[in-house]
């Protein structure tokens, strides 16, 4: 019995464990590009149209037409700070959306820092400025919606101010593993505009068309 006890395969349980641990690294760092890839695809599709069909409108200096096709409360004539908060929200999402992508690519971070930190502060100066337009916009302005629908979009606004200032707080105290998680915090509320019109957009094409919109 003592000699049968000896001759069973001894297994290296530590091993195994660091064997499965490399197994969900690697199946972690692939849920990780295949998402960021997602979004960036997502966003620059999202800048490209906000940029070529407004900034091409702006150009031919038919701005008020199409901002009144696709945006309710759009150009209005005469309110000079409301047009203005409404094209300052339009130019600071494409330009977000492009400064956000570059923050996240781990090879500009390392090799170019220098770029990092004033694309960072670009990053959460546009920040801010399109989280006050649209407040302006919902509360002032007058916006598409509901209460519901406004304190929903005021909170996204004050966690896209609230993050900023976090991320910047954390990077000039050189915390940077902080700094990243609250970076990457802010990117993720940025993104919400995304998120909504991909959610829109999608029950518009599942169902033919608005379904309690």
């Amino acid at each position: 019995m003592g000699a049968e006890v000896l001759a069973l395969p001894v297994v290296d349980l530590s091993r195994k464990r660091y064997s499965l641990q490399g197994i969900a690294d690697v199946a972690s760092k692939t849920a990780v590009r295949f998402w960021f890839g997602v979004m960036v695809i997502g966003q620059l599709l999202f800048a490209f149209t906000v940029a070529s069909f407004y900034g091409m409108a702006a150009l031919r200096g038919t701005s008020p037409q199409a901002w009144n096709r696709h945006i309710t409360h759009g150009y209005v004539p005469g309110d000079t700070l409301g047009n203005f908060a409404v094209a300052m929200h339009l130019f600071s999402a494409a330009i977000i959306i492009l400064a956000g992508m570059l923050q996240l690519i781990p090879q500009i971070r390392d090799r170019a820092p220098a770029l990092h930190r004033w694309n960072g502060r670009l990053y959460i100066v546009t920040a801010f400025a399109v989280s006050l337009a649209g407040l302006y916009m919902t509360w002032i302005r007058g916006s598409v919606g509901d209460t519901h629908k406004h304190v929903g979009a005021s909170l996204m606004a004050v966690l896209i101010m609230l993050c900023a200032v976090m991320a910047l707080r954390y990077a000039m105290a050189r915390d940077f593993k902080t700094h990243r998680r609250w970076a990457l915090r802010l990117y993720i509320v940025v993104s919400a505009s995304l998120f909504i019109r991909a959610a829109l957009f999608l029950s518009f094409f599942l169902n033919h068309g608005a379904v309690r919109f």
